[in-house]
């Protein structure tokens, strides 16, 4: 069988995804001591020769122990009923329930994790998109403490960033959604930025303003139309062209 990726293709693919459910969206399948890696996904469904606006499938596929896997499995929630419906809040608790079932089923027992040279320090958590009590729950996990700006059913951003390294029982500030964003006389939203995003942030970023997501591309945020400022109706698609960082390009084999 012919090899597609390198090896240290894979070892960085794999140190990604489980950074999706050490620091990420994909929190809820981690398992203590078998280090789980994976994606989260949410994905409109498709009908009528187009994409529902309403309906959508939450899911998550997980693999693990990252470093050496023995397990793979994808859970689907197809057009679930609540109010939150992303993968990593769904999808991902069900998997790390199998997933654990499965690991004691193959007589696979935990490593012990590795611990900080010193207890006094923490690593930022990403709580960007998430509801502030799982924010809060999860900041209060790493021993920090926070303080919420504004109001509003997401954090939109929060200070410090994400895998920033600070002292236990420092504040984490967390904003949310502000009114100003929107303009009352004319019913129109102003177009946030997106540099930089992931695709699932900028979705929820979106989606909080009541705007659509049009992906181009793939990887973290580079660019997008209509500009970050102008003032759009609720509804309207934001083109936004996804780029991997740093990527060279590849010269055509002739």
């Amino acid at each position: 069988m012919r090899s597609v990726l390198s090896r240290s293709t894979t070892g960085q693919l794999r140190q990604i995804l489980r950074s999706v459910v050490a620091n990420g969206s994909g929190s809820k399948a981690d398992i203590p001591g078998y280090a789980i890696a994976g994606k989260t996904g949410t994905g409109q469904v498709a009908e009528a020769g187009g994409y529902s606006s309403t309906k959508v499938n939450a899911s998550f596929l997980g693999f693990g122990p990252s470093d050496k896997p023995r397990l793979i499995g994808l859970v689907v929630m197809r057009e679930p009923q609540t109010a939150i419906t992303y993968g990593g809040t769904l999808a991902a608790p069900p998997l790390a329930r199998i997933f654990a079932d499965a690991f004691a089923y193959l007589g696979l027992p935990p490593k012990e994790e590795e611990k900080p040279a010193s207890d006094q320090w923490a690593t930022v958590p990403n709580v960007r998109n998430y509801p502030p009590g799982e924010a809060q729950q999860k900041l209060l996990a790493e021993g920090l403490t926070f303080q919420m700006e504004g109001d509003g059913k997401m954090v939109t951003e929060q200070s410090p960033k994400p895998g920033v390294r600070v002292k236990k029982g420092s504040k984490i500030i967390l904003h949310f959604h502000r009114e100003e964003l929107y303009n009352r006389n004319g019913g129109l939203v102003t177009v946030p930025s997106l540099e930089k995003m992931t695709v699932r942030d900028a979705a929820n970023t979106l989606s909080i303003l009541g705007l659509r997501l049009e992906i181009q591309g793939s990887g973290i945020a580079a660019r997008q139309a209509p500009a970050a400022g102008k003032k759009v109706k609720p509804g309207t698609r934001i083109r936004v062209f996804f780029e991997f960082p740093g990527r060279e390009e590849r010269k055509s084999e002739n």
